[in-house]
């Protein structure tokens, strides 16, 4: 990075944390800044891409972020803290997220038959899973009842862990040596052998921290400091092992979180804050190598595409998700409108470009680029003022809103 670009940043970062509770309650958002910084920017600004150290950096800046990032997602799930609003999650990744795949898949093929019908599936699942990080107005607004952030953020936290698994069996399937055993050996490998590593580390981290703490052997800094490691420590031993190391520091997380549920003091607190920082950074080289190189090559119906499927293929899911819920219209809608797409579909693109054999790498980045880029402005301009006008409707028809009976705005 050259000097003068690693000072902006810098900079950049400073400036945000002293401003962010003034700029959450804007049209603006860190996501938003941090993109518009890297497009301003650039390769020539950060000088990414000029040396091959450069491009790896790139590369496991963005790997690292979302390896914190999933384990601190799973982590955190509680499920005695969201027992009583269960069933809408449920609705929403047991039915929402499948048709949200089925039905990406069928506008992908259709509107870019050239890409087969694999790779079609491969944008589907790619652009599946949704970023709380995009819509944290939404998330922290006390004005939205509490069942429906809780209901929002669970599904953050989960589909990432329904649409890993996926994502690489059909990243099996849509490369020439993913045919046939390819797939069976996929799932066996790259989600079996995972799976193990993630419980393993996760369980024997969270059992040892337990200890630690019990017998005054470590403090809390230093507790949270090794649960970042333990995210690290999944993720390398898996990849390591030629298994998807996403899907261990995921599982990590979750077995980690289970074992030291109100047994340690805010143990991913520091993970939570790195994470937070990292995925700013992220925007940042997502703007600068991304967005900001292709987005004046990008065709109408790349956008026309990126456009449907925030919208109506998300909104149509929730919709049918949710037709049984005894939800309004309006609550319905709003939950169908904050569904954004973030860092996995960045990380899981980067992937897919990594992988020799996988044709139309071009078509399906631009999908990717076009189709992030969108939502981080559009969902991140929205969240504060929507979360707000959601709220009003809220009070002034409490017994419309399915919230009845739970939390209400202000509580």
């Amino acid at each position: 990075m050259t000097t003068s670009g690693l000072v902006t940043l810098a900079l950049l970062v400073v400036v945000y944390a002293l401003l962010v509770r003034k700029i959450a309650t804007t049209a603006l958002t860190g996501p938003i800044l941090f993109m518009i910084f890297g497009i301003v920017a650039g390769p020539p600004g950060l000088d990414w891409i000029d040396a091959q150290s450069g491009v790896h950096l790139v590369s496991l800046t963005l790997e690292a972020t979302l390896v914190v990032v999933l384990f601190t997602d799973a982590f955190n799930i509680d499920p005695g803290r969201f027992r009583d609003a269960v069933r809408l999650p449920v609705r929403l990744l047991g039915i929402g997220f499948p048709l949200m795949v089925v039905l990406g898949w069928g506008l992908s093929y259709w509107m870019f038959p050239q890409l087969g019908a694999v790779p079609a599936l491969l944008v589907a699942v790619i652009l599946a899973p949704t970023d709380a990080a995009l819509g944290q107005a939404v998330m922290t607004n006390p004005r939205v009842p509490t069942r429906f952030r809780n209901a929002l953020n669970v599904e953050s936290g989960l589909n990432d862990g329904l649409a890993l698994p996926m994502f690489f069996v059909v990243l099996a399937a849509a490369s020439d040596s993913g045919y046939g055993g390819g797939v069976a050996r996929t799932i066996f490998i790259q989600i079996g052998i995972a799976v193990l590593v993630g419980v393993v580390l996760g369980i024997g981290a969270g059992r040892l921290g337990v200890v630690a703490v019990r017998r005054n052997w470590t403090n809390r800094v230093w507790m949270q400091i090794a649960m970042v490691f333990v995210a690290l420590a999944a993720w390398g031993t898996a990849d390591g092992l030629a298994a998807s190391g996403f899907i261990a520091a995921w599982v990590a997380g979750l077995s980690c979180g289970l074992v030291t549920r109100n047994r340690l003091d805010d143990p991913v607190g520091f993970a939570d804050d790195l994470g937070n920082t990292l995925t700013l950074i992220s925007f940042a080289l997502f703007g600068a190598v991304a967005v900001g190189p292709r987005m004046s090559h990008l065709a109408v119906r790349t956008i026309g595409y990126a456009l449907l499927s925030l919208f109506v293929v998300r909104m149509a899911s929730v919709m049918a998700a949710t037709a049984r819920a005894r939800l309004s219209w309006v609550t319905r809608s709003f939950l169908g409108w904050f569904g954004p797409r973030g860092l996995a579909s960045i990380i899981l693109v980067l992937v897919v470009v990594m992988e020799d054999h996988i044709p139309s790498t071009d078509l399906i980045s631009d999908l990717m680029i076009a189709t992030v880029g969108l939502s981080v402005v559009l969902h991140g301009a929205t969240a504060w003022w929507a979360s707000n006008r959601y709220g009003d409707w809220v009070s002034a028809h409490p017994d419309q809103s399915g919230a009845a009976g739970l939390p209400q705005p202000g509580s």
